[in-house]
């Protein structure tokens, strides 16, 4: 076998693990709760981009005075229109995360000081752990075994 054939990379075994690999993470269902947070995700950017062109939008547009709508809202050929209402799509998926996260991290807290306070109510004291037959045997053995060696 010379040094080519060693450096061959065996594609067979790598084959067969990858698709091993990848059975294993469908079968613990993983895709499945990747699918429907994707699928969820893009229902929501749907409806947050509706909300921002169809409804804040509109508004925006009449603040400004612009009655021709958001496609025609150019400057030098630059559709600032679409980019301000990609801008305020951000902006709101942004803010609706924060939120989120705020909320989730604050239950969290919340949640952990009352069970520090159900703890210390308590006021659980750990009593060490009765020994086994088997320990109990054992010390037993070993003051047999020290009293041989002293006499």
């Amino acid at each position: 076998m010379n040094n080519k054939e060693k450096d061959k990379v065996k594609i067979k075994p790598l084959l067969k693990k990858s698709f091993r690999e990848a059975k294993a993470i469908i079968s613990k269902g993983n895709m499945l709760i990747l699918a429907v947070g994707l699928l969820i995700g893009s229902v929501f950017g749907a409806v947050i981009k509706s909300l921002s062109n169809d409804v804040l939008m509109e508004y925006i547009l009449k603040i400004i005075g612009n009655t021709k709508g958001l496609e025609e809202w150019t400057l030098n050929g630059v559709h600032w229109g679409k980019f301000f209402s990609a801008l305020l799509t951000f902006v709101i998926v942004f803010l609706f995360l924060f939120l989120l996260l705020t909320s989730y991290i604050f239950i969290k807290t919340i949640i952990f000081k009352i069970k520090q306070k159900i703890i210390k109510e308590k006021n659980v004291t750990v009593e060490p752990a009765k020994p086994t037959t088997n320990e109990l045997i054992l010390d037993e053995l070993k003051k047999l075994n020290s009293n041989l060696e002293k006499k």
